[in-house]
């Protein structure tokens, strides 16, 4: 069965030091933002290739994140129109500053939320979490069901690139 493949996900070695620094300077509160990238092998291979952050008017909280949509959708239309429409929204990422990675029942709804919104055309939309330890954990909606939605935590691939 299809959801139940390992999806390979890269990640430059950058990008990760930018989401990093976004999560430790809003520690203790989460913070979050958005992973832009492109499918190589749908379903099987996801390059993550832009992080976008949360925003100037995002709110922080100790258990609770709300990014600035708004900002954000421009900073997606900037890359998707920049990258002659090559580089598309994938899913969204936050921080759990002093707990696990494991999905929050609010953080499953989020992902059947986004698969279910068409113009995100995400139907297997990314959900990065960052724990307490500063680790990347990347999970994605495998299936949509409506009582508990099938996700997968995914293999994370970080890439050196020196060409950023």
């Amino acid at each position: 069965m299809l959801w139940h493949s390992q999806i390979k996900c890269y990640l430059s070695f950058t990008n990760y030091q930018k989401i990093i620094r976004e999560v430790d300077n809003s520690y203790p509160q989460e913070s979050g933002g958005v992973l832009m990238g492109y499918w190589g092998n749908y379903l099987k291979e996801v390059a993550i290739t832009h992080i976008i952050g949360p925003g100037p008017n995002a709110e922080h909280g100790n258990v609770f994140f709300r990014p600035d949509y708004k900002w954000q959708e421009d900073e997606i239309k900037i890359i998707y129109q920049k990258t002659d429409r090559k580089i598309t929204y994938l899913g969204d990422w936050h921080s759990h500053p002093n707990a696990s990675a494991a999905l929050s029942f609010k953080d499953r709804f989020t992902l059947l939320r986004i698969a279910k919104y068409l113009p995100a055309r995400a139907p297997h939309p990314l959900m990065g979490i960052v724990d307490g330890k500063d680790t990347f954990h990347i999970w994605c909606l495998m299936k949509q069901n409506i009582i508990f939605p099938f996700v997968k935590k995914q293999r994370l691939i970080c890439i050196n690139n020196s060409s950023e």
